[in-house]
């Protein structure tokens, strides 16, 4: 797990909820203070949906971020900065196969619980911290330092500055 400290708010902010940046994430948790605070659980309701959306999502655990991005930019939105807000995203299955598949680690995806890149705004500060979930206990770490690079990597392809 690493916390880097993202000290262009506007560049970073503009990637997290302007742009498809990160549209490849799905969201676990956002959670927004404004005037209110708003909660968003990114648990996906599947009776809402019909069959042929359902057959077309690739996950239907969690929503994908590129759903919810809209909703959260509306939130945030305007002449004041929000007080304080924390995203949660996690890796899709999908992508998590295929970084185990590229950079090989001594787990399966079975033992993977998941992958995880928070944000969390406040006291005008942001810092993007990554997190890693096994659902068994190991002394490797070789998974989280994967992901740890990956993060860095996925930063600097996007040009956002971090310490």
């Amino acid at each position: 797990m690493i916390g880097l400290q993202l000290p262009d708010l506007k560049t970073a902010t503009a990637h997290l909820f302007a742009r498809p940046s990160f549209d490849y994430f799905l969201l676990k948790e956002a959670v927004i203070t404004t005037s209110n605070t708003y909660i968003i659980d990114g648990g996906m309701k599947k009776d809402f949906f019909s069959q042929e959306e359902l057959d077309a999502m690739r996950d239907t655990a969690l929503m994908e971020w590129k759903a919810i991005r809209p909703v959260c930019f509306s939130l945030i939105k305007g002449t004041r900065l929000p007080l304080s807000f924390q995203i949660a995203l996690a890796l899709s299955r999908d992508n998590i196969q295929r970084l185990i598949q590229q950079n090989p680690v001594p787990f399966s995806m079975d033992e993977i619980g998941g992958l995880y890149l928070n944000f969390r705004y406040e006291k005008h500060g942001l810092t993007a911290i990554s997190g890693t979930s096994l659902n068994t206990f190991s002394m490797n770490k070789s998974l989280e330092q994967l992901w740890d690079d990956t993060v860095r990597k996925l930063l600097r392809q996007l040009a956002i500055p971090f310490e």
